[in-house]
């Protein structure tokens, strides 16, 4: 009697530590799966455009002196 009860008790205590392991085993696959799937499906959207730079100064170019007068002809 004593002998059945001690085989018993091994048999179940072997018995749970496989079906933990396999849970275990099953749960982090499934957590995994969906994990790589739901990072494979996801894509980043398009970027938004920045808003227009104006410019900083909108005035013309124009030349500094009106008229350049030619350089006299006596050097000075």
């Amino acid at each position: 009697m004593v002998f059945k009860a001690k085989k018993s008790a091994e048999c179940l205590e072997a018995l749970l530590q496989t079906a933990e392991h396999t849970v275990d085993s099953l749960l982090l696959s499934e957590a995994q799966n969906t994990l790589n799937d739901s990072l494979s499906r996801l894509r980043p959207g398009r970027p938004f455009q920045p808003a227009a730079i104006l410019p900083i100064d909108s005035l013309m170019v124009k030349p500094i002196f009106d008229e350049i007068s030619p350089a006299s002809q006596k050097g000075g």
